[in-house]
């Protein structure tokens, strides 16, 4: 398992690029938008000592230039959670900016990723037949059937970076602590976020479960996908199977 760890470090070092603009360092990273688009970023050392990552304004510009209105109060709560999250910010220009410094500079860069890619996820709420967001649902739904959880939660993997869990539910006589996490768009990038993510957590998490709510409302789930969860011991369940007696008797423990 180590050597999927340190394969997956020497990748992302491999396929990362930087290059002078001005003041800035443009990196060049090997994670993708929806537009398959490699993220980018800029990066300076301001005065204090401090860095600074902006993505100057791309991200949610680009939201716009899709028809996305990100002033809607169910997308504006939804952005403001991800920005909560991840402790990013946004300027008056509508830049997505981050700071930090040399100590933790790294885990706010990962941060700052993480928040891009999510946001990205906006784009998928654009329909007008969407009444609510992927995470409300889950939210209500784990309410109706009376099972214990907190949202938004925070835990460090083996590797020291800490990974963001959209809903944990408290472990029960039969049960352990079960880790929720939702794909709303379900593609290869997703997943291998989740099961590397997953990987990470259960050396630490030793006797807790993951499992992944995978959204298909609106697209056909690919099967080898879910068959790629399986095959690193995190449960898939199709949203439309919520109601399975299987399923909720996971989830109630």
């Amino acid at each position: 398992m180590q050597k999927l760890i340190d394969g997956y470090y020497s990748w992302l070092k491999d396929n990362t690029l930087t290059k002078q603009v001005g003041e800035y360092v443009e990196i060049t990273t090997p994670f993708v938008d929806r537009h398959n688009d490699c993220i980018q970023f800029y990066a300076k050392l301001q005065s204090n000592g401090k860095y600074y990552i902006t993505d100057d304004g791309y991200t949610l510009s680009d939201l716009q230039m899709s028809g996305v209105d990100i002033t809607t109060p169910k997308r504006k709560k939804f952005l403001n959670n991800i920005l909560l999250s991840y402790g990013v910010k946004i300027s008056k220009d509508n830049e997505l900016f981050i700071s930090g410094s040399q100590d933790d500079i790294y885990i706010k860069k990962h941060f700052f990723i993480q928040a891009i890619l999510d946001i990205n996820n906006l784009c998928f709420t654009s329909r007008a037949t969407v009444t609510s967001l992927f995470a409300e649902d889950v939210s209500m739904y784990l309410e109706k059937h009376d099972i214990r959880f907190l949202p938004d939660i925070q835990l460090v993997g083996k590797s020291g970076l800490p990974r963001k869990i959209d809903f944990a539910i408290s472990k029960s006589k039969k049960s352990p602590e079960r880790y929720l996490q939702l794909a709303n768009v379900v593609n290869r990038q997703t997943t291998d976020n989740i099961i590397f993510s997953w990987e990470d957590l259960k050396h630490v998490r030793k006797a807790s479960k993951m499992i992944v709510f995978l959204n298909d409302e609106k697209q056909k789930v690919n099967h080898d996908l879910v068959q790629a969860f399986t095959s690193y011991n995190i449960k898939p369940m199709l949203w439309s199977e919520r109601e399975d007696n299987r399923n909720l008797e996971i989830l109630v423990g």
